[in-house]
């Protein structure tokens, strides 16, 4: 390896950490080191509620730390099961109607409270929401976290999933537009054989895996020397509704 290619690797792994710091800094990371804990992480127990979507066109579901699982149901309500909220959080389930749009604050999300990066992480693998959405809504949804895992299946027209650190795993069957990233984690995607769509991923750090059939138009552009900073473009079947994928450092996997 020549001395150019060496210089190169040296300046993205500078600049990998100086983002990394910055993610950590922004997530509370100034408590990082702090060997004393002034608070529990999460408290033991499961707080239920329900709530009627008449009326409703996007759900908007914001937390500062947990893992959100979100799949359909026959029941005719919306209904939320929080498993360990966050010690600290006063309302660990507030639900608003604004218009058409329902919003969900988890864990205090929307009062900005930080509860320092070494517990957000710990308390990610306990504090848990379910939701289980009618299948008669076929609207918008729109889900955000700061540290924590997204994982749920898609029918409808806009989606939205961001973390700044986890994972997410989405199975769509139906869509009109989608935007999915996650700042530090791996995205999976799975789409129905014969769904028409167009996908535009893109990793500044990892690799992208296309398992998908029925492809057309793939447009693949990463870089050769180093496998970082890929980019694909593609249709499957006819192409159609746009979702776009993204993960700072991190894998995307795409799947039928």
């Amino acid at each position: 390896m020549n001395l150019k290619k060496i210089f190169i690797i040296g300046i993205v792994v500078g600049v990998a950490a100086f983002l990394i710091s910055g993610i950590l800094y922004t997530l509370g990371g100034r408590e990082l080191f702090k060997t004393q804990d002034r608070y529990d992480y999460t408290r033991n127990e499961t707080i239920e509620k329900e709530e009627p979507i008449e009326g409703i066109e996007t759900i908007k579901v914001n937390t500062s730390v947990g893992n959100i699982n979100f799949k359909y149901t026959d029941e005719d309500v919306l209904k939320l099961e929080l498993i360990n909220p966050m010690e600290q959080s006063k309302e660990p389930i507030s639900i608003k109607r604004d218009n058409d749009t329902l919003k969900l604050d988890i864990n205090d999300a929307d009062n900005k409270i930080h509860f320092g990066f070494s517990k957000n992480l710990r308390s990610m693998k306990k504090c848990e929401l379910n939701m289980l959405i009618p299948i008669k809504y076929k609207g918008n949804i729109d889900v955000s976290s700061e540290v924590g895992n997204i994982k749920g299946e898609f029918i409808g027209r806009a989606l939205k999933l961001t973390t700044d650190v986890g994972n997410i795993e989405v199975e769509i069957d139906e869509i009109e537009s989608g935007e999915i990233s996650t700042d530090v984690g791996n995205v999976k995607v799975k789409i129905k054989e014969e769904s028409n769509l167009s996908l535009d991923a893109n990793t500044e750090l990892g690799k992208i895996r296309n398992n998908l059939k029925n492809t057309t138009n793939i447009n693949n552009n990463k870089n050769k020397d180093f496998q970082i900073n890929q980019d694909l473009k593609i249709d499957v079947n006819k192409g159609g509704s746009l979702i776009k994928i993204k993960s700072d450092l991190g894998n995307i996997e795409l799947s039928n």
